[in-house]
């Protein structure tokens, strides 16, 4: 019975997104009508995105909601929803990952030394009961990255929000199940508020209210907050609503994204009248950005974005991207504010200048017998080990360390341990 009814659930959902993209195509009017906010001053704008990313090989592949962060050694990281053509929500198990040196690196500059984004293995995959992974979102905090995502969940008024860590980006630990939350409760992101706010951290994401699959629900953006970025608050505090739209799915709220400069909030979401189609409202309290049902959110600009992320890069410069079904990629767009605050002070912003952490040095386990003993050589990829067979330089590659019998491993002499 239970099987039956995921089956059902499925076919509900797959004739949703049909049915979505049909209305996506014909341009019908997805969303809150501009009425029913505020038109203020424009103080942020965006356009003329330009493509960095198509993970696509011998199949077409898109990315979805997605999160950038500035690794470790200066090499950026993106990881992001995917799957294969065409859109397959429910199926979409794995997070994408890509890293290039370059934020701004154009697609297909990775040949040739250009230094582009290039594609790595999936980052990591759901694990139970996760049915699952959606909307990743990471910050780093004394020496950890945390990742906090959607995966999914038995029913849609229980789905989860989860956690992993990772010291390096690239080898993720599930932590928990932070809170269950609907309908399709999803698109987790995660700020520090500032002294102002007593350095208490906030998440914001997207549901409805009520919790409930009713054609009649109100599409909100929630908050949740923590002093610990583990334990958050119960129950969620609304901080905009965008109304009904005669469905649970979807809807304005998606993909929360919020900036703080000088004393305004800036809370960017989407999709409204169409798929790419991203609103941004201004608020001085970063738990009311008003409601479309009484005319209190203020709208301060409007881009053709879905998925939106903000995002700086090593020269301060702003970014918002695109991506989605079906676009062919993942997309940047450069962000213009007129707001008055400046860029070049750091304690103006949410969002300073990134700095990257060192490069993190090599380790590795190995299955070698004491007595024995290690070192650092001058080269800070190298590592020498000193064993009684006389084995002594070696190379970490991946999860292996490759050690000969002379000072550089060759491919004659070579030998691999595999880490435990």
């Amino acid at each position: 019975m239970k099987s039956q009814h995921h089956a059902a659930r499925l076919i509900v959902f797959q004739v949703y997104v049909y049915v979505f993209l049909v209305l996506v195509v014909a341009s019908s009017t997805y969303g809150v009508s501009s009425s029913s906010v505020i038109q203020a001053k424009t103080l942020v704008s965006g356009g003329g995105f330009f493509h960095i990313y198509d993970p696509s090989d011998f199949t077409s592949w898109y990315i979805n909601d997605q999160t950038f962060i500035l690794g470790p050694g200066g090499m950026w990281h993106m990881l992001g929803i995917t799957h294969s053509d065409p859109a397959a929500p429910l199926y979409e198990v794995n997070f994408a990952h890509a890293i290039s040196p370059n934020l701004t690196s154009l697609s297909g500059s990775s040949g040739g030394g250009g230094g582009g984004w290039t594609k790595q293995p999936f980052a990591t995959g759901s694990v139970l009961p996760e049915t699952h992974m959606w909307a990743p979102h990471i910050i780093y905090n004394e020496g950890l990255y945390y990742m906090y995502y959607c995966g999914g969940g038995a029913s849609d008024e229980l789905y989860q929000i989860n956690l992993r860590t990772s010291p390096d980006l690239y080898t993720w630990t599930f932590k928990e199940i932070l809170f269950e939350d609907g309908f399709d409760g999803r698109d987790p992101m995660v700020m520090n508020l500032g002294s102002k706010f007593n350095n208490t951290w906030v998440m914001y994401y997207c549901g409805t209210t009520p919790n409930s699959g009713s054609p009649s629900v109100h599409h909100v953006t929630y908050a949740r907050t923590s002093v610990d970025l583990v334990s958050w608050s119960h129950p969620p505090v609304i901080v905009f609503d965008a109304g009904s739209i005669g469905s649970p799915y979807g809807g304005p709220t998606e993909s929360p994204f919020v900036v703080r400069r000088g004393s305004n909030f800036y809370l960017f979401s989407g999709s409204w009248n169409g798929y790419s189609d991203t609103r941004v409202f201004v608020s001085n309290d970063p738990f009311n950005f008003g409601n479309t049902i009484n005319n209190t959110a203020q709208q301060v600009g409007e881009m053709p974005s879905h998925a939106p992320e903000v995002v700086r890069d090593v020269f301060g410069k702003w970014y918002l991207s695109r991506a989605g079904w079906g676009q062919g990629g993942l997309f940047l767009s450069p962000l213009t504010w007129y707001d008055g605050v400046d860029d070049h002070d750091d304690n103006e912003t949410s969002m300073p200048v990134p700095v990257a952490q060192p490069a993190l040095k090599p380790f590795f386990n190995t299955s070698l017998q004491a007595p024995w003993s290690s070192s650092i050589s001058n080269n800070s990829y190298s590592q020498w080990v000193q064993t009684p067979a006389g084995l002594k330089g070696g190379y970490v590659y991946g999860d292996a360390f490759y050690m000969s019998s002379t000072n550089l491993p060759s491919s004659n002499n070579n030998f691999i341990f595999e880490s435990d």
